[in-house]
C-alpha cells in the first residue's frame, strides 16, 4: 500500500521572477551587460566573503540537463559575486541568462 502525505504537512516554497530590461535604442542594448549593472547597483552584504554556493547545481549545465558550449569553468568568486548577490532576508539576486532574477528565500 502507497503511503500518502498528509494534507496539513509542512512544505518549503520559495518564488523566483525574472525581470526584463528594456531600451529606447534596441540596437545599442545588450542585455547581459544591462543584467550586471541591474545586480550591480545593488549593495553588498557586509560579509565580503559571501559567495552563491554552487554545490548543488552547476552553472553550466542548462534546464535540458545539457553542459552549455564554450564555458567550461565555474565562476571564480570575484566574478561570482559580479552575477550573484546574496540578500540579507537569505533570498538572491542574480544574473540568469540574460536577465536579472530574484529568488525569495525558502519558508514553510
Amino acid at each position: 500500500m502507497k503511503e500518502q502525505t498528509p494534507t496539513n504537512s509542512v512544505r518549503v516554497l520559495g518564488t523566483e521572477t525574472e525581470f526584463g530590461i528594456a531600451s529606447r535604442d534596441a540596437s545599442a542594448m545588450d542585455p547581459v551587460s544591462g543584467s550586471f549593472a541591474v545586480i550591480g547597483h545593488y549593495q553588498n552584504l557586509a560579509a565580503p566573503t559571501a559567495i552563491w554556493d554552487y554545490e548543488n547545481e552547476n552553472p553550466l549545465v542548462d534546464a535540458r540537463g545539457f553542459e552549455v558550449e564554450g564555458e567550461r569553468e565555474r565562476p571564480n568568486p570575484d566574478y561570482n559575486r559580479q552575477l550573484n548577490k546574496v540578500l540579507a532576508n537569505g533570498g538572491r539576486l542574480y544574473v540568469d541568462g540574460a536577465h536579472p532574477e530574484y529568488s525569495t528565500p525558502e519558508c514553510s
